[in-house]
Protein backbone atom coordinates (compact mmCIF):
# COMPACT_ATOMS: atom_id res chain seq x y z
CA UNK A 1 0.00 0.00 0.00
CA UNK A 2 2.37 2.58 1.07
CA UNK A 3 4.28 1.94 -2.48
CA UNK A 4 0.83 2.67 -4.38
CA UNK A 5 0.65 6.00 -2.18
CA UNK A 6 4.00 6.79 -3.40
CA UNK A 7 3.54 6.45 -6.97
CA UNK A 8 0.47 8.40 -6.79
CA UNK A 9 2.17 11.15 -4.98
CA UNK A 10 5.10 11.18 -7.69
CA UNK A 11 2.18 11.14 -10.41
CA UNK A 12 0.34 14.31 -8.68
CA UNK A 13 3.68 16.18 -8.19
CA UNK A 14 4.44 15.89 -11.79
CA UNK A 15 1.08 16.75 -12.65
CA UNK A 16 1.64 19.81 -10.50
CA UNK A 17 4.36 21.09 -12.36
CA UNK A 18 2.95 20.41 -15.45
CA UNK A 19 0.19 22.28 -14.73
CA UNK A 20 2.77 25.28 -12.92
CA UNK A 21 4.52 25.44 -16.14
CA UNK A 22 1.18 26.13 -17.97
CA UNK A 23 0.15 28.78 -15.72
CA UNK A 24 3.25 30.25 -15.97
CA UNK A 25 2.99 30.34 -19.76
CA UNK A 26 0.09 31.61 -19.51
CA UNK A 27 0.72 34.44 -17.17
CA UNK A 28 3.73 35.59 -19.45
CA UNK A 29 1.66 35.61 -22.74
CA UNK A 30 -0.80 37.61 -20.96
CA UNK A 31 1.64 40.09 -19.66
CA UNK A 32 3.17 40.37 -23.07
CA UNK A 33 0.36 40.97 -24.45
CA UNK A 34 -0.59 43.57 -22.54
CA UNK A 35 2.66 45.81 -22.26
CA UNK A 36 2.55 45.69 -26.49
CA UNK A 37 -0.52 47.00 -26.60
CA UNK A 38 -1.54 50.20 -24.21
CA UNK A 39 -5.09 49.88 -21.77
CA UNK A 40 -5.16 46.14 -22.82
CA UNK A 41 -6.76 43.60 -20.73
CA UNK A 42 -6.39 40.17 -20.65
CA UNK A 43 -10.30 38.84 -22.10
CA UNK A 44 -12.31 35.89 -20.25
CA UNK A 45 -10.52 33.62 -21.59
CA UNK A 46 -7.09 34.25 -20.07
CA UNK A 47 -8.69 35.27 -16.98
CA UNK A 48 -10.13 31.59 -16.74
CA UNK A 49 -7.44 29.55 -17.89
CA UNK A 50 -5.20 31.51 -15.68
CA UNK A 51 -8.09 31.15 -12.88
CA UNK A 52 -8.80 27.12 -13.31
CA UNK A 53 -5.29 26.20 -13.68
CA UNK A 54 -4.57 28.26 -10.45
CA UNK A 55 -7.26 26.15 -8.64
CA UNK A 56 -6.52 23.34 -10.10
CA UNK A 57 -2.82 23.75 -8.75
CA UNK A 58 -3.98 24.71 -5.18
CA UNK A 59 -6.09 21.71 -5.11
CA UNK A 60 -3.40 19.11 -6.25
CA UNK A 61 -0.96 20.72 -3.66
CA UNK A 62 -3.48 20.67 -0.99
CA UNK A 63 -3.73 16.74 -2.12
CA UNK A 64 -0.11 16.22 -1.90
CA UNK A 65 0.14 17.36 1.74
CA UNK A 66 -2.99 15.11 2.48
CA UNK A 67 -1.39 12.02 1.32
CA UNK A 68 2.01 12.75 2.21
CA UNK A 69 0.54 13.29 5.64
CA UNK A 70 -1.46 9.99 5.71
CA UNK A 71 1.97 8.50 4.75
CA UNK A 72 4.09 10.23 7.76
CA UNK A 73 1.14 9.48 10.12
CA UNK A 74 0.84 5.87 9.29
CA UNK A 75 4.78 5.32 9.14
CA UNK A 76 5.40 6.99 12.04
CA UNK A 77 2.25 5.51 13.95
CA UNK A 78 3.64 1.65 13.18
CA UNK A 79 6.87 2.92 14.18
CA UNK A 80 6.05 3.79 17.63
CA UNK A 81 3.29 0.64 18.17
CA UNK A 82 6.25 -1.82 17.25
CA UNK A 83 8.41 -0.09 19.81
CA UNK A 84 6.41 -0.49 22.61
CA UNK A 85 5.96 -3.55 21.89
Amino acid sequence: MRRRVLKEIFTNVCFCIVVAVAVTGTALIALGYMRSVPYAQTGYGATFLLSALTLNFVCSLLMIIKRMYLLIATEFGSAGAKKAA
